[in-house]
């Protein structure tokens, strides 16, 4: 999948030792597929202050933000 290639690919190139999880992964994937957390958080049976602090701690985690947000939309 394009995102996970895209994910894997700016985890190389962060400096520091971290982990991310399958499942912050999946989250990633959901949401750059969507475009938005909502979208995201029906296709993934959870809800979206749920998947919208699981993409906060893995941004967090890289130090930096994943996606560009114009209004409701986020991009890569």
């Amino acid at each position: 999948m394009v995102w996970v290639a895209l994910l894997s690919d700016f985890i190389a190139g962060v400096k520091g030792a971290f982990a991310v999880t399958i499942t912050q992964s999946q989250h990633f994937t959901a949401i750059a597929a969507h475009g938005n957390i909502s979208c995201a958080a029906q296709e993934l049976f959870v809800s979206q202050s749920s998947l919208s602090m699981s993409l906060k701690k893995l941004e967090d985690e890289l130090g930096r933000p994943l996606f560009d947000q114009v209004g409701g939309c986020l991009y890569t």
